[in-house]
């Protein structure tokens, strides 16, 4: 579940960098 955790994660950042 940590991998997809830290998936999660990372697509979180990109949205925010993106916005």
């Amino acid at each position: 579940l940590e991998i997809y955790i830290g998936t999660m994660f990372v697509l979180c950042l990109q949205l925010a960098n993106d916005q």
